[in-house]
Order: structure tokens, then sequence, then C-alpha cells
């Protein structure tokens, strides 16, 4: 695949390699590039792990998530059986979309709205609308197309192309710490009517955008005062091999003023199945390229950017708790939305800020501060797949 540049090259511009000590960011151009975009869909996303749901979001048989990454379409049911299994959301007769919905149960089968084709929970074949119409034929040959799967922790993984290593091999250098939140045991937060249990939320800015603002907390001082007002300065900020990164942050023994934060960190219950170290830290864990997990000593969630287009992306999130319903935890779980609900707020502005600055004539590259390591670890990530993403003018090959 060719890319063309962009835009022309500014004499002032940056290097890719270091500039005495300062380290530059990925060019400007693979934030807005269509042929750079098809080329990560083909050398990154394919055969990455995408993280669906947790298995509680199925919680009897003919439950089921549906799933779409690019254009292909995954759909993730528990079966009769009550095991969980992952099909291509695609009907196999003239190829219509089995299921429309985000989410929803089934009786017991998947019936195409198109001509009827209809496939029990494991998948199979069990009746086409006329048969007779059909000429003798094997039934097995048109089973809906299986999507590889694994579960990590109780949560639902897929990928649409079988190449590299499992979930559970990624995420081994912090398994030990993650295990310790319970996440098996975790069932879906309660919203309200007003706020689903699942959010999702489309944004004016690229997936690597929305990636490298969550993985640095150099913008936290002005840009989420609140989120600074609760949290020490210090903040770890690990790369653990080349798709897994470690975040921490440790409350304040006393929040700056903010009614949110001191109100969170007054009521938070002591959490005893957690070590002590972390029982008053938040933790979060980036799974490149899109998927990252919120570790609270009140919850888990999952968040995930997916990109819809150059410049463009999606953002999904659902949170999961342990059984405890008392008034302390109730109140501290509306506390930590609170705060955080803002803090993405401000997060959009600032990624769909980024955004449109990547697109001026007036910036090619830019440069990362120590507090910007994994912005570079994730570059990194990014070169590795694809090369060209090297160099602040597109080469002619991805190779």
């Amino acid at each position: 695949m060719a890319v063309q540049p962009d835009k022309p090259r500014d004499q002032g511009e940056i290097e890719p390699d270091s500039v005495g000590h300062l380290t530059a960011t990925l060019p400007a151009w693979v934030y807005y590039s269509q042929d750079f975009f098809e080329a990560e869909k083909q050398k990154i996303f394919l055969s990455s792990w995408q993280l669906v749901g947790h298995t509680s979001d199925l919680p009897e048989p003919g439950c089921y998530i549906t799933f779409q990454l690019y254009e292909e379409r995954a759909v993730v049911v528990r079966t009769q059986d009550d095991e969980i299994k992952a099909f291509h959301n695609v009907c196999r007769h003239r190829a219509h979309i089995l299921l429309n919905d985000d989410r929803g149960t089934c009786p017991g089968k998947f019936v195409c709205p198109y001509h009827g084709w209809t496939y029990d929970l494991e998948g199979n074949r069990t009746a086409i609308g006329h048969p007779t119409s059909f000429l003798p034929h094997d039934a097995q040959h048109f089973a809906l197309s299986p999507v590889d799967m694994e579960i990590y922790g109780g949560f639902i993984f897929i990928r649409f192309r079988s190449e590299g290593a499992g979930v559970a091999e990624r995420m081994s250098p912090v398994h030990e710490e993650f295990m310790a939140y319970q996440t098996l045991l975790m069932t879906p937060e309660e919203k309200s009517e007003t706020k689903p249990v699942m959010w999702t939320h489309a944004v004016d800015a690229d997936w690597k955008v929305g990636v490298e603002n969550f993985i640095e907390d150099y913008h936290f001082f002005i840009g989420h005062r609140g989120l600074f007002g609760l949290m020490e300065e210090q903040y770890d900020r690990e790369p653990l091999g080349p798709d897994v990164a470690r975040l921490s942050h440790k409350m304040r023994a006393r929040p700056q003023p903010s009614w949110s934060a001191e109100a969170y960190n007054k009521l938070l219950p002591d959490q005893t199945h957690l070590p002590k170290e972390m029982r008053r830290r938040w933790t979060y864990y980036a799974l490149y390229p899109n998927n990252f997990f919120d570790c609270y000593p009140d919850q888990v969630n999952f968040f995930q950017i997916l990109p819809v287009a150059p410049g463009k992306s999606l953002l999904r999130c659902q949170s999961y708790v342990l059984q405890d319903d008392s008034r302390a935890m109730r109140a501290t779980r509306y506390l930590n939305s609170r705060i955080n609900d803002r803090v993405q707020d401000e997060d959009n502005d600032l990624i769909e800020s980024v955004q449109k600055g990547l697109i001026s004539s007036s910036y090619q590259s830019g440069v990362l501060s120590d507090k910007e390591n994994l912005v570079k670890h994730f570059a990194d990530f990014i070169r590795d797949k694809i090369p060209s993403a090297a160099a602040n003018i597109p080469v002619k090959s991805l190779h």
C-alpha cells in the first residue's frame, strides 16, 4: 500500500529521531491520513484483541453482545451449555447482518431477518426458509463463522485475525496486581434510566490522540484540576513489554478544595480484598492498541477507543463492581462517576482541540517530556507495526 504525502515539510520541522535530549512525537500526518488509517486496519487492528464486555453481561443462555470494528462485525453469546462463543455477525446465505442492536436476548436461536436462515446458539444452521428450493447440501458448510475469543479476568476479548500472543500472555506483567481487584466476581454497575450500563461517545479526534492523552499525566495540573486535587503529584508510568503499560497514582491524604474529591476521600470504604498499598490508589492498565482498565478501589471500568475514520473515534466505557450495597459504597461510586465524568468531558475537549491543531500547516511534529515516556512507548508500538510512521514525510512503502 502506497502512502502519499499529505502536506509539504517545513524547514524548521523536528526530525523523528531525538534532537539533543528531546524526543519527537509521531508526525502529524499519521493522525489524519486516509492511507495510514487503512494501514492501521491491516497492520494493527484486525489482529488486535478487542474488549467486548464481561461474562456477567451475559447472565443466561441467549444473552448476546454485538461488536463492530471497521467493516467487521461479531456477536458474542452465552450458549445453552453455558459457554460463551463468538461468531461473525453475518448470515451465511446472502450476508445480511443477523443482529443490529448492541445487546439483547434471543430465544435459543438467531433468525436472519432477510430470508429466515436460522442458527442455534452454537452457530449451527438449523433451518432455512423454503428448504426444497435448494439443491441437497451439507448444512455444516453454512454454520456461522467463528471469531477468536479469550476470556481474561472475566473480560471477553475477540480478534478478527489469528496472529500473535493471547490476552493472558500480554497481560502477564501486571497479572498478579490486576487479579487483586477480583474482576472475575464483578457485575455491571447499575445505572439510572438516563445513564445506560455502557456508554459510547463519538469524538472528532483520531484514536491515537485519545490513547496518547490517556497515558500521560503532564496535562493533569491544568487540564484536570479536580483530579489533580484528589491525587498526589507522583505518578507511576511503566512500560511493560511492547504493548502493555501501567499507570498509577495515590490519593492525597488531604485533597485540595473540591466537594467531590473531599467527599470521595472521606467516604471511600476500606477495601480489605485489596493489598493495603492499593486501597487508596487509582491504577490504569493499557493493552495496546486501544484497550484500558481503570481500576479504582470501588470499581473497575473498561475504556476503549475505536477508530472510525481518520480524525474520528468512538469511545466505549462500562463499570463493574463487587457486591456491596452499603450507603457509603453507593455514595463513593456516585462521587467516582462525578469526578471521572468531568475528567472525560475535559479530555474530549482536549483531544478534539489537538486534532484541529494537527491538521494545521504550522505543525509537523512535537517533543516529549519525561512525563510523556508512555507516549513515546506507544509511538514506538506504532512505528514497529507501520515503519513509515517514523518518517515525517510519508514513504511509499509500509513494509
